[in-house]
């Protein structure tokens, strides 16, 4: 799994040909004993977001697909024990690898 950083603000590769497991741990952001109550992962339609879950205070999904060429942001909004709403992005460079 790509373990993404809250504060990492950089693109990562993929090609359109790669299925990715994504994740962000939330545990920094959250407080002692709150935990996530719902997940919603949101993308362009040229990437295709299956498996998503939430595994503790870690929410992730695999993402595949994607047009070659191209910068897209992802985004994931979780829902708190505590009444907490909090949404991050992180961007995708979707491009062809080379052999």
């Amino acid at each position: 799994m790509v373990m993404l950083m809250l504060e990492k603000k950089q693109p990562y590769l993929k090609s359109p040909s790669e299925a990715i497991d994504f994740g962000i741990n939330w545990a920094p952001l959250l407080k002692t004993g709150e935990t996530i109550t719902d997940s919603q992962w949101t993308a362009p339609v040229s990437l295709i977001v299956s498996r998503q879950q939430v595994v503790g205070l870690v929410t992730s999904c695999y993402i595949a697909g994607g047009e070659s060429d191209t910068r897209v942001k992802v985004f994931n909004k979780i829902t708190t024990s505590l009444g907490g709403i909090y949404e991050r992005f992180f961007e995708i460079e979707i491009e062809d690898i080379q052999v």
